[in-house]
């Protein structure tokens, strides 16, 4: 059994229109909500009700990725960046955003035997990756304001590599792209550090696989892993 590249967009759209609601329902209301509010943090930290927030924020990110048993093998972890807006209801968090990380090769090329006494030299380029999110997670308030949180981004990754393979009998080049599913469960905590400041140290298991036909390339449908971790400034608006 196959998929075909329209039974995998389908369900990428079935998936992802959510999110796309979500997002819009974000950026329109940020509009309006910062046309009402002369101070937009003033509810934040215990004016949602019930120790909620309410408002929106820019998120600036950095932190380390870490790829999975797969890409392990072949490429290093790789510093990963990120921008997300966010909007506080209540008891919850949701964002929309975009990063981008780049694993650099263990080793810029390797010779292997070719099975014959000869030998092939194999090279691999960066493996690039560009994500395009959006997400929710439930905040457990530690007091006033720092909060516990535990949420889900959902997605796409678009990434790309080069690997070259070189010998006697065997001369191939490759420049390849795909754009995957992507999910990742999350943990965090957000601390304050002013009135318009904050601070966020995360935890993400990534989880991505690429779309397409499994009749012509026997890597869509694998499960590709790896986990980050790190800090982002929250800016109030």
């Amino acid at each position: 059994m196959y998929y075909t590249n329209q039974t995998i967009f389908h369900n990428l759209l079935g998936k992802l229109l959510p999110l796309v609601i979500l997002v819009c329902f974000m950026l329109t209301g940020f509009t309006a909500g910062a046309q009402h509010r002369h101070d937009a943090w003033a509810t934040f930290g215990g004016g949602g009700g019930g120790g909620g927030d309410s408002g929106y924020g820019i998120s600036l990110g950095a932190g380390y990725d870490v790829p999975g048993s797969d890409l392990s093998q072949t490429y290093k972890a790789a510093p990963v960046f990120d921008l997300n807006v966010v909007r506080y209801v209540g008891h919850f968090t949701f964002n929309a955003g975009l990063g981008y990380h780049a694993y650099q090769p263990k080793q810029a090329s390797f010779v292997s035997d070719d099975g014959t006494g000869d030998t092939v030299t194999t090279s691999f380029g960066n493996y690039t990756i560009v994500s395009v999110y959006a997400g929710a997670a439930y905040n457990v308030m530690l007091g006033e304001s720092s909060k516990l949180y535990f949420g889900l981004n959902m997605g796409t990754y678009f990434t790309h590599y080069t690997v070259t393979t070189s010998g006697s009998f065997l001369d191939f080049g490759g420049d390849i792209s795909y754009e995957n599913l992507y999910l990742a469960p999350r943990v965090g905590l957000e601390l304050p550090l002013s009135g318009s400041l904050s601070v966020s140290f995360e935890g993400k298991y990534n989880l991505f696989t690429p779309a397409g036909s499994t009749a012509n390339d026997p890597n869509v449908g694998h499960v590709y892993k790896s986990f980050s971790a790190g800090a982002a400034l929250i800016i109030k608006l």
